[in-house]
């Protein structure tokens, strides 16, 4: 058997930006097992959630005079690796045998 990267359902390829992933949202919603789908889902989850993270600590940035810079990247690195770790897994083994 030949290997094919692309989806059975959706036909995507998996490649970031080859491809339109509301095709891979529609076809994830008919059908759970699209290949790529619940990984696009995931990413989006993510970047929204970054995408709101910097909102809020640009907001607070504006409007605290005491809020440096120093603490906005601080802070934005904190949560962001938060973001990251619950998008890819990270540490779950860790939490899990505790």
């Amino acid at each position: 058997m030949k290997y094919n990267p692309y989806c059975e359902l959706c036909t995507a390829c998996g490649e970031d930006g080859c491809c339109s992933h509301i095709s891979c949202f529609s076809t994830l919603v008919q059908n759970p097992k699209c290949k790529y789908g619940r990984s696009y889902v995931a990413d989006a989850i993510l970047n929204n959630g970054i995408v709101v993270v910097t909102y809020k600590l640009v907001e607070r940035l504006k409007k605290e005079e005491s809020y440096t810079k120093s603490d906005f990247l601080s802070d934005f690195e904190t949560e962001t690796d938060k973001l990251y770790d619950k998008r890819f897994n990270i540490h779950n083994d860790e939490e899990q045998s505790d």
